[in-house]
């Protein structure tokens, strides 16, 4: 009943997965770090994709939410944004651009400022009769710290949301719905319900939108990647 289902499971399935790298400041004293109130600036904005807007803010709200659960207070999107535009910050952060950040978190009353960078790419690779497809996306965070007029941290990311399919998803889908007839008259109701519920599952998978696939790519690049962030520096203090 089974091996069908599993065929096109092969073909269809997706994986996420992400990951960080922490590097720190050495002259910093993390126990002496206190940090309560944070900014997250737009800064660059996720290359390759339409409404980089979107992009930006639900990129923000990841970042946010995470920082929110440790204790953080978050100074709020809009402000952020507007306050950092009118700053003349370059995209790319240069030593002389230190005292522009220094006004920058006086400006928002922030202690810290997190600013990040982003890029996308996607790929596809062909396999005998499967194809497999991933959408990436890479992060890098710098922690600007008010008190020292500094970057006390920075954590590079990154996120994947694949997929696979081919000319075996098809054949699968076939085998699995004529080895779902024979469990259905052997099972009855209960066969009927597993195959509705493993049909609904394999459909649903292969017509997700591009759009699922890069949020859970963002979302894995940045969930995963601030956890040495916040092995390092747990909770606001």
């Amino acid at each position: 009943m089974r091996l069908g289902l599993c065929l096109f499971l092969l073909c269809t399935g997706c994986q996420v997965f992400g990951r960080g790298t922490l590097y720190v400041e050495p002259s910093i004293n993390r126990a002496s770090v206190k940090v309560m109130k944070v900014a997250i600036v737009p800064n660059r904005l996720p290359a390759t994709l339409t409404e980089p807007e979107r992009w930006r803010k639900f990129n923000w709200e990841v970042v946010a939410g995470l920082l929110r659960q440790r204790g953080f207070e978050i100074i709020d999107y809009d402000t952020s944004v507007r306050t950092f535009e009118k700053s003349g910050l370059p995209v790319e952060d240069t030593h002389s651009s230190r005292d522009k950040y220094a006004e920058l978190a006086g400006a928002l009353g922030a202690d810290a400022i997190v600013v990040p960078y982003y890029a996308t790419f996607a790929y596809a690779k062909n396999y005998f009769m499967v194809n497999k497809v991933g959408f990436d996306s890479v992060a890098t965070f710098q922690f600007y710290l008010a008190e020292r007029n500094d970057f006390m941290a920075r954590i590079d990311a990154s996120g994947e949301s694949n997929y696979m399919t081919g000319i075996l998803g098809a054949g699968g889908l076939v085998l699995s719905l004529v080895g779902s007839i024979a469990g259905v008259a052997a099972l009855g109701i209960v066969g009927l319900v597993a195959v509705v519920g493993e049909v609904a599952y394999v459909v649903a998978l292969s017509t997700r939108s591009n759009e699922s696939y890069w949020e859970e790519a963002f979302r894995a690049a940045i969930t995963e990647g601030m956890k040495p962030f916040f092995a390092a520096f747990p909770r606001a203090t």
